[in-house]
């Protein structure tokens, strides 16, 4: 699939999806089904006559109906081949076979039957397949619903769509089933509606998928409103031809050089911020990588209430990993140019940023997929400034100065994608397990949590690295807490917390893992509590 049509449905779908929706509206949402992680009924398919085999290309642009939960015959005033459009009452006639998407289980055969939702994939506008995908990208098969009727449908979507992978007729990767953000549409005849994926795994647990060429099925539950078709149904497309490619050795990153000061490549980077400050308020999803570099907007700013004035080069901006320079340009020696900051003023200016892997012999390609730290390193001189009054106000006169200062601070953070294109924030990354929405997650009488707890306080540098992550950042009262009197117990149960609640005690620990922070606890808890 090429970068630019899942960009363009990446994009389509940034409404609906809960890995890119933005953390606020990610908090304000109501998550009813947060108990369930993954599916444990299985999706079964019972088919009508009709002539002829389903082939995969024909399958590309076909939608099949389950039967639902109650097994009520499956959407019975649909038109069925070899039936007559009379009355649409008429039911399908008996099944000739069945598809079962369960972990383990043969999938079986079936032939097409006309519903009134295809669940199709723009795959096929690239032709017949076998397509690439990317099991860990943010859209592993771009999907959509299509209304077949000549009615207006109104659509709840009971959860994202799944994908499902088999291999030698069996299912062996299962998706890990999330929270829909957006949960409701209005289909008009023959008007589409963009799903959006949760990431799959394979059925032993493990997150990578093997390379190899597998068979692909999409299914998702949906209620339709009011009207000839209402009800709730299972609808499933497939099979697609697809091809899980071997991943590529691509791009070490930089090793830390003792030798090295930042901005240089390899050079372990630490924060200095000696008078001025820097930030970017640019929309880091937008820079491609480019062996130049890109500008980047920044913001200086002096927080101090004296005026300063001097020389100063442009800002270089590079990539972190662990502390350590892993994107960056050749550093040269800029021209400085002057300049003259008043008490608490702020300035305009850009950097140069790369997105490019560094290393001995220069830019080796894109960085490798994952999430970086972009850090601005500036130089400047100051030749003259105020002297603070007693009041610690600057003073009238400008006094000569030789000093030289150096801004070199984190200015944000930039998310890279498996086709090495800078993508936003997502709500959780590849790998990141999906969190309970805070503001819900203990309204269940009896249900147990998983917390990790990242400070008993209302912390803003936690929930500054939970918003930055793409989670969720409300503050969780003390009373929601567990093991009071013991040594976990909440400090104060009149104070609020910050922590990321799971499902899951295994997200859980996950999360604790690839946190780059400080964890203060990682709890199990049953509580039901409301936070206001």
């Amino acid at each position: 699939m090429n970068h630019d049509l899942r960009r363009s449905l990446h994009d389509l779908a940034d409404t609906g999806a809960d890995h890119a929706t933005p953390a606020p509206a990610f908090v304000g949402s109501v998550t009813d089904r947060v108990a369930r992680t993954r599916r444990h009924r299985p999706y079964v398919i019972a088919a009508a006559t009709t002539a002829g085999v389903l082939t995969a290309s024909a399958a590309a642009a076909l939608g099949y109906s389950f039967l639902s939960d109650s097994d009520r015959p499956a959407f019975p005033d649909r038109i069925t081949p070899g039936h007559g459009t009379e009355s649409p009452s008429e039911t399908p006639s008996a099944p000739v076979g069945s598809v079962v998407l369960e972990c383990g289980q043969p999938v079986g055969d079936v032939q097409p039957y006309s519903t009134p939702l295809n669940l199709e994939t723009e795959l096929a506008a690239e032709g017949d397949g076998p397509w690439s995908i990317n099991p860990q990208a943010a859209s592993i098969i771009p999907t959509y619903l299509t209304n077949t009727t000549s009615q207006t449908l109104t659509l709840t979507l009971e959860e994202n769509a799944g994908v499902y992978l088999v291999q030698d007729g069996a299912v062996v990767a299962e998706p890990v089933r999330g929270a829909v953000d957006a949960p409701d549409a209005t289909l008009e005849p023959d008007g589409r509606h963009v799903l959006v994926d949760d990431r799959v795994v394979m059925c032993d647990g493990t997150v990578d998928v093997p390379a190899g060429d597998y068979e692909a099925y999409s299914a998702l539950e949906v209620t339709i409103g009011d009207g000839p078709w209402a009800g709730t149904d299972d609808v499933v497309g497939g099979p697609w031809p697809v091809t899980v490619a071997a991943p590529d050795a691509g791009v070490e990153l930089a090793e830390l050089d003792p030798s090295a000061a930042a901005p240089q490549c390899g050079a372990a980077i630490t924060d200095q911020r000696e008078t001025f400050r820097a930030s970017t308020g640019a929309d880091l999803a937008t820079v491609q990588p480019a062996a130049e570099g890109v500008d980047v907007p920044l913001t200086i700013g002096n927080p101090l209430f004296q005026r300063f004035s001097g020389t100063v080069p442009r800002p270089t901006l590079v990539a972190v990993r662990d502390g350590v320079v892993v994107g960056a340009l050749p550093v040269e020696d800029p021209p400085v140019e002057p300049f003259d900051m008043e008490a608490l003023a702020t300035t305009e200016t850009s950097g140069r940023l790369s997105l490019l892997a560094c290393g001995p012999g220069g830019a080796a390609g894109p960085l490798p997929e994952g999430r970086y730290e972009v850090w601005v390193h500036q130089p400047y001189r100051v030749t003259s400034r105020t002297e603070p009054d007693r009041s610690g106000y600057g003073g009238e006169g400008m006094r000569p100065v030789d000093e030289t200062h150096t801004i070199q601070m984190k200015a944000g953070y930039v998310w890279i994608d498996a086709e090495g294109a800078s993508v936003p924030t997502p709500l959780q990354a590849a790998g990141w397990p999906r969190a309970l929405d805070t503001m819900h997650a203990f309204l269940n009488p009896g249900t147990g949590q998983s917390v990790v707890w990242l400070s008993f306080v209302e912390d803003e540098a936690a929930r500054a690295s939970l918003r930055e992550l793409g989670y969720p950042d409300t503050p969780i009262p003390g009373y929601c807490q567990p093991g009071v009197g013991d040594e976990t117990s909440f400090p104060n149960i009149n104070e609020a917390g910050i922590g990321v609640a799971f499902t899951d005690p295994a997200d859980a620990a996950a999360f604790a893992d690839l946190y780059e922070g400080t964890v203060a606890a990682v709890v199990d808890l049953e509580v039901y509590c409301i936070i206001d």
